[in-house]
């Protein structure tokens, strides 16, 4: 953790952000700094505005979440964010924190405020002012909120902080270079166009400790990247009619709860309004050698408290893992197999990713494992974490070893339908372009054109909002290049995978780390990419 530095408060200043956006915002509304220092597209729906003449509190509608603005004079991230909650009225000292992560540019606080309720800040420093999203409400939300909330907080620009993209491989390699080692240790990236590989490179190190370099066909963890392979299961059970998007997922699941009229569909862009309780993915974790988690088991267990959905579903969008743990579920429900075979079967075998599986499951897999690493000075947090949510203690067998930098982990398993995918971005590239080339690869098809093109296509709300959701895929319509992607995060792992579906272009990158801006470095991939055209 971050070393903190409390500023005084008689130099704490507070800027009235947004006031002159009275009343109810519209989705093509820009709220811009009266100082000019920043602005912010809202994207989707906000029900209002509210300010007190030292802070701007955004309301979305339908749901318990809640967004305020805050600058301070303030060049420390962490101080700058405590000082944002004491304005607006919180106070840490009654906060349990529970992790942070990194968002872009975003330095991410999540705590608790119990009784279900939630805190996240947001902050980013820039010429000695600190820049604080506060976001609250319903624990769940605050942690993963609406896909128009994330598109809204990717949208915000400080004024002189757009930094120009690489143009060349030589300016990209140096970007990468400019951080890996010291924020992730290692990471890979594969960029293929028009069904060719056309680059390929490993940088930093993929196990310290052992002295290996990252490579292209490093074996990293997929994490939620593998909602994309549990997305083309279902995909091809539709196909074959044996699943119908639209109906209720009792159909396919007896134990499933009937009076929600939940979907399919709904499961798959994450808009069942299943909440994600904070300690569920750590909760279902299991360490290489031991017994893997029983994803029925984790499916019933969960259903057990299930108390109802944060919306009405449909409605809005919460991203989440419990709802892809139902969706293999059906998987194997379905076919008659178990998902990881299914899976195995159906689309790893026939793309050719013979690197990539459930387990280490082959001698070059664990050759080329890169160990999930993170901050030395995170050891006893992430211990004393580990053993509070598993109630097991072992927390420390996570932890292979630590040296004045790092802490390199033990491999670990997740869930399989919602994260549990390990492989190279060289097998993960083939899954890519099988995607872009209308379900083909190779002569062998996987899904037909007409599934590849659904998966890939804005759905929307009840009210005929866009999700930010395709089947599993996240849609960025905008822009000269629209693209699809999907994200893996967590501890000791950080990847993305993005599709241009109408430039040919996918690139995958994969790191043993975080703390580093992805999608910064998947755009810097894409300009060099386009800059040769």
């Amino acid at each position: 953790m971050k070393e903190t530095r409390l500023l005084g408060f008689a130099a704490l200043t507070i800027t009235l952000l947004l006031a002159a956006c009275a009343g109810t915002p519209k989705a093509s509304d820009t709220y811009v700094d009266p100082e000019g220092r920043f602005s912010m597209p809202l994207i989707g729906e906000w029900d209002r505005v509210q300010t007190d003449g030292q802070y701007a509190l955004l309301d979305v509608p339908g749901i318990d979440f809640n967004m305020y603005v805050v600058t301070s004079d303030s060049d420390d991230l962490e101080a700058g964010a405590i000082a944002a909650l004491k304005q607006i009225g919180i106070d840490p000292g009654a906060l349990t924190r529970k992790n942070d992560t990194q968002f872009g540019s975003w330095f991410i606080v999540f705590y608790s405020k119990g009784e279900g309720q939630g805190v996240t800040t947001l902050a980013q420093v820039m010429d000695g002012t600190s820049y604080v999203l506060v976001a609250t409400g319903d624990e769940v939300l605050t942690k993963n909120p609406p896909e128009h909330v994330m598109k809204t907080v990717r949208g915000f620009t400080i004024a002189g902080a757009e930094l120009a993209l690489p143009r060349t491989i030589s300016e990209f390699e140096d970007y990468i270079n400019s951080f890996v080692g010291d924020i992730p240790p290692g990471l890979s990236i594969v960029i293929a166009q028009d069904g060719q590989i056309i680059y390929s490179k490993g940088f930093g190190m993929a196990d310290g400790p052992k002295g290996m370099a990252a490579e292209p066909d490093t074996v990293y963890r997929w994490g939620s990247m593998v909602k994309t392979v549990t997305a083309t299961a279902i995909m091809q059970l539709y196909e074959k009619g044996l699943v119908d998007l639209d109906a209720p997922v009792t159909d396919y699941l007896d134990y499933f709860p009937a009076e929600y009229g939940i979907t399919v569909r709904q499961l798959l862009t994450h808009s069942a309004g299943l909440r994600e309780p904070p300690e569920f993915v750590v909760a279902t974790i299991s360490l290489d050698g031991r017994q893997l988690t029983d994803p029925h088991l984790v499916a019933r267990t969960y259903l057990e408290s299930f108390t109802g959905p944060l919306f009405e579903p449909g409605s809005s969008s919460s991203y989440g893992g419990p709802v892809y743990v139902m969706l293999g579920q059906i998987v194997a429900e379905v076919s008659g197999q178990p998902y990881v075979v299914y899976a195995r079967e159906k689309i790893l075998a026939p793309l050719g990713m013979e690197n990539t599986d459930f387990t280490y499951s082959n001698e070059e897999m664990a050759a080329k494992a890169a160990s999930g690493a993170f901050p030395a000075d995170e050891v006893e947090a992430f211990i004393a974490m580990a053993d509070e949510i598993r109630g097991l203690g072992g927390g420390a067998d996570f932890i292979r070893e630590v040296d004045d930098r790092h802490a390199w982990m033990n491999p670990y398993y997740v869930v399989a339908s919602m994260g549990g995918l390990i492989g190279p971005a060289t097998d993960v590239i083939r899954f890519a372009q099988m995607h872009l080339n209308g379900g083909e690869l190779d002569g062998v098809r996987t899904l037909s054109p007409e599934s590849v093109s659904l998966m890939q296509e804005m759905q929307l709300t009840t009210k005929g909002e866009p999700l930010g959701y395709g089947l599993s895929w996240f849609v960025t319509p905008e822009g000269e290049h629209p693209y699809i992607e999907h994200d893996g995060g967590g501890v000791g792992l950080w990847d993305k995978m993005r599709l241009y579906p109408k430039d040919g272009v996918a690139i995958v990158m994969m790191s043993n780390g975080k703390g580093f801006d992805r999608d910064r470095v998947v755009d810097a991939a894409a300009n060099v990419v386009f800059s040769m055209w």
